[in-house]
């Protein structure tokens, strides 16, 4: 489903997992932060759709309420994988971190 802010994000995350590129530093740093601010406006937009659909209005037809309930579908998986591909970058900088910091105290004893 295109037009979500997290679709080029997603993009970038997907090569550096996939392809195993290393990112430097900085660049790891911006894709994780720009990562998690996209997961917390895709978070805040399902509450507010989760919400509306709570506080049904009763002149919502059947086809709206089909409607809602699909973009709040959708908006989840995207969301969710968001969130695993975040992790797995987590996971990755961190021993990419650990490996540069075991380089440095062996260079430096």
């Amino acid at each position: 489903m295109g037009g979500y802010l997290d679709d080029e994000l997603k993009g970038r995350l997907r090569d550096v997992l996939a392809r195993g590129r290393v990112p430097i530093e900085p660049d790891l740093r911006r894709l994780a932060e720009e990562g998690a601010a996209v997961e917390r406006i895709m978070r805040g937009e399902l509450a507010r759709r989760e919400e509306r659909l709570a506080g049904l209005d009763p002149g919502m037809s059947l086809t709206e309420i089909a409607a809602e309930l699909q973009r709040v579908r959708e908006l989840r998986a995207h969301a969710d994988e968001l969130h695993e591909m975040l992790a797995e970058l987590d996971r990755r900088a961190r021993e990419l971190r650990a490996g540069w910091l075991a380089g440095a105290t062996r260079g430096g004893s």
